[in-house]
């Protein structure tokens, strides 16, 4: 099995990703952070499970916003089945991981999963 990291502006790479013999992609960034969505990295990249890192910027949100995002993500990545896998790859701000994480897994157990 073979993993890339990616958390920057992907658009211009995702060709080359698609073109890859890799499995999985680690840590993708959706916006806001950066500029490829979640809906758009399913489609150009079919068949490979896409792991995100939830996006630092909402993470200083507050909870609706929070839920939001994630209902958001949740959304785009449906239609092309199970494969999303929801993470935190850097350290979420003291004052703020215990009401983002929360509220990210009261969505997830509220909206998910994305195929039965």
């Amino acid at each position: 099995m073979q993993i890339a990291w990616t958390a920057a502006n992907n658009k211009m790479l995702a060709p080359l990703v698609a073109q890859s013999g890799l499995d999985y992609i680690e840590a993708f960034t959706p916006p806001p952070d950066c500029d490829l969505s979640v809906g758009e990295a399913m489609r150009v990249w079919p068949g490979k499970i896409i792991w995100i890192n939830f996006p630092s910027s909402v993470h200083l949100q507050g909870a609706e916003e929070i839920d939001q995002a994630a209902i958001e993500i949740l959304d785009q990545a449906r239609p092309f089945g199970n494969r999303l896998i929801f993470g935190a790859t850097e350290d979420v701000p003291e004052d703020h991981w215990r009401e983002s994480y929360a509220a990210i897994m009261r969505t997830l157990r509220r909206c998910g999963p994305l195929a039965s």
